[in-house]
Formats: C-alpha cells, sequence, structure tokens
C-alpha cells in the first residue's frame, strides 16, 4: 500500500520515462527528454470564522521533446495509458519532422547531465486531514483579528492623547491671553456638541480679541498723540 498522496512510486515514474524514451527511438528521434510530475494539496479557506470553500487536487503531467537532428518538437499528456504515451510521443514527431532546423536545439552534451542528483531535502509532506485544516484556519483567523482589535485600541489611545495634548496647547495659548478658556469652550461645546470643536472656536475667538485689543490700543496711542499736539 502507498503510503504518501501520490499514486505512483518514484519507481514507476522512472519506468513511464524509459518507456517514453523507448517510444521516442522507434520512431526514429536522435535525442529525447521526458519530464513527469505528480502533485497532491488540500486548500481550506475560512472567512469570519465559517468555511467558504475546500479544495483537494490531484495533478500529473507527463511531456516529452524529441530530436531529430536540430529538428525540435514537443507534446505533454495528464493520461499515463500505454495508448497516450504512444500517442504524445508520435505527435512531439510529428511536430518536430515540419519543423525548420534550429542550430541552438539540441541536449546538453552527456557528460554534463547529473545522472545521480543529490535528494536535496525539497519535500516536506504534511498530512494533515480536512477537519484538521479547516480547524487550524478558524484559529489563525482569531488570531489575527485579535492582533487587530488591539491595534485599533492602541490606535483609539494615541488618538486620545493627541487630541488631550492639542487641547492642552490650545488652554495655555488661550490663558496667555487672558481669556476664560473652560467658559468659552463649554459654551461653544453645548451649542455644537463637541468639546474639540469648543477648543477650536477658542482659537478663532482668542485670535479676535487679540486684534480688537491690538486695534484699541493703537486707537488710544492716536487719541493721546492728539492731545499732546493740541
Amino acid at each position: 500500500m502507498n503510503d504518501t498522496p501520490f499514486t505512483h512510486t518514484q519507481d514507476q515514474l522512472k519506468q513511464l520515462a524509459r518507456d517514453m524514451l523507448a517510444l521516442a527511438r522507434e520512431q526514429g528521434a536522435s535525442d529525447a527528454a521526458v519530464e513527469i510530475s505528480e502533485g497532491s494539496g488540500l486548500s481550506v479557506s475560512v472567512r469570519k470564522g465559517n468555511i467558504e470553500t475546500i479544495e483537494q487536487n490531484k495533478d500529473k503531467g507527463l511531456g516529452i521533446t524529441v530530436y531529430f537532428g536540430q529538428r525540435r518538437g514537443n507534446a505533454s499528456t495528464s493520461d499515463f495509458s500505454a495508448d497516450s504515451l504512444k500517442a504524445t510521443v508520435e505527435a512531439a514527431s510529428n511536430i518536430a519532422r515540419f519543423t525548420a532546423e534550429d542550430d541552438c536545439a539540441g541536449l546538453p552534451d552527456a557528460d554534463l547531465i547529473e545522472t545521480a542528483p543529490r535528494d536535496l531535502r525539497l519535500f516536506y509532506p504534511w498530512p494533515i486531514s480536512t477537519e484538521q485544516a479547516v480547524e487550524l484556519g478558524q484559529h489563525r483567523l482569531g488570531r489575527i483579528a485579535a492582533q487587530r482589535a488591539h491595534a485599533h485600541r492602541g490606535a483609539d489611545q494615541r488618538t486620545g492623547l493627541q487630541r488631550m495634548h492639542a487641547g492642552e496647547g490650545c488652554q495655555r495659548l488661550l490663558l496667555a491671553g487672558g481669556i476664560d478658556v473652560q467658559r468659552l469652550a463649554a459654551a461653544h461645546a453645548g451649542r455644537t456638541g463637541g468639546m474639540g470643536q469648543g477648543l477650536q472656536a477658542c482659537h478663532a475667538q482668542s485670535r479676535r480679541q487679540r486684534r480688537i485689543g491690538q486695534q484699541a490700543e493703537r486707537t488710544g496711542l492716536q487719541g493721546v498723540t492728539g492731545k499732546d499736539r493740541g
């Protein structure tokens, strides 16, 4: 029994490659290269704590490139049956026979081809069930929601501090001008429904008060100057 999620073993895939190369030689090909792949996967989408999609896929494919001298043809299939393999090789051969020659077409030299590749440990199977995947997705979604809520609370606190500092700055400015900030702010807030808007009104009213005071001072000085002249 096969313990992996794949339907073919490594030995079976190698035998398929050898069969394809033999068929290519029967067609008269001078060179040929075979690529075989098989994949299995599970995808689970969770939205607002509920399952949105569950997808399970099993893919496989086989492709062959044949060379007739400097002419090249390629064909592929996902059917690993004997008839399909033969038809695929014939299709690639027919393409190569009616293709123009390419001086750059061809396989690498034999001494440059790796015949015993090392295991790079790129495959790490994860035997997870659909139920486990759903539970994991819901758990991670909950963690993300909690992190966003925490960040949102932090932003609200920072905004509140900024507003408080701005309000204190307004009060210090207005108190320096001798204006009753609390009374003006409270009166305007009662009309508009917000302390922040009241402080903004304080700024505007303080500017008006300063302009009036400066104008009064200028008028008084002009009056005094006129009397001195008289």
